[in-house]
């Protein structure tokens, strides 16, 4: 689904910045997607979606002050982790930006493949329907002469 996938070729510049204390990591059993919160000094809890492919990193800056460049929220989608810096200014979750470019690309190929697919799936359908309705419709017509 394009619109809950969260790359969308953005540059790290153009990326929202949050900056603060992480105090919670967790991940779901099911698909190995996590949330991480983030502390703000104002009080705020910011909410970011992480990967369980990262959990080293994200254990190692438990309750430590990072920085996180992350991606626009999509629809049914929180803000995703492309980016995390410690406290030292050192990159630990580096944001590859032509990665990001090759999978946009490879997701909008394949939502416009499917959506073709899906299309004629369903135009078949329908003109197998009107065929078949009018071979009966006429097998009618011959029996009533």
């Amino acid at each position: 689904m394009l619109w809950l996938a969260s790359p969308d070729g953005t540059p790290l510049e153009e990326m929202d910045k949050f900056s603060g204390k992480v105090i919670y990591t967790g991940y779901s059993t099911k698909n190995g997607v996590g949330t991480l919160k983030l502390e703000q000094i104002n009080g705020d809890v910011k909410h970011f979606e992480i990967d369980k492919t990262d959990e080293e990193i994200y254990n190692s800056v438990m309750g430590k002050w990072v920085k996180i460049y992350a991606s626009k929220p999509s629809f049914l989608s929180i803000k995703k982790v492309e980016q995390l810096q410690n406290e030292k200014a050192e990159v630990l979750k580096k944001y590859d930006y032509l990665k990001s470019l090759e999978k946009l690309k490879s997701y909008t190929s394949k939502w416009y493949f499917g959506g073709i697919m899906y299309v004629a799936l369903i135009l078949g359908f329908i003109l197998s329907e009107l065929v078949f309705y009018d071979l009966v419709k006429s097998k009618n017509k011959k029996n009533k002469e």
